[in-house]
């Protein structure tokens, strides 16, 4: 038996607090460094980075255009990666909450705003996008 009033007792009693809160903090950076790496590494995906660019390149042609603007950007890149099977349409534009919208799959998208207060109209033919602004 271990004599409690010694001090070897307080030691480890000392010490198993120390490993306890150690090992604790050891677990959480660990595991906050885990879901960093996961989150830049879903976020890094080709396919990510090719919806980013192109929401992004729809969103600032839109708010540089003025009213009877009409656009031809070719995204035939962008359509070569839509997932066999997506059945929606791989570019969006909302109107009314003023958002860009690209999407590859049902699972992944990416919109962005963009500032124009006008009326858009969107039709993809072949590999071309075709935007007119409208009032």
């Amino acid at each position: 038996m271990l004599d409690v009033k010694s001090g070897f007792f307080k030691m480890n009693k000392k010490a198993i607090e120390l490993l306890g809160e150690t090992s604790i903090y050891i677990i959480f950076t660990l595991a906050f460094l885990a879901i960093l790496i996961l989150f830049i590494t879903l976020q890094s995906s080709p396919k990510m980075l090719l919806q980013q660019k192109t929401a992004k390149q729809v969103a600032l042609l839109i708010d540089a255009s003025r009213a009877g603007t009409e656009i031809k950007i070719d995204i035939e890149e962008f359509l070569d990666n839509v997932e066999k099977g997506f059945n929606k349409k791989p570019i969006r534009v909302d109107n009314d909450l003023n958002i860009v919208t690209a999407q590859l799959s049902d699972n992944d998208f990416y919109k962005y705003s963009y500032f124009n207060d006008l009326n858009i109209d969107l039709e993809i033919s072949g590999d071309y996008l075709y935007l007119k602004i409208n009032e």
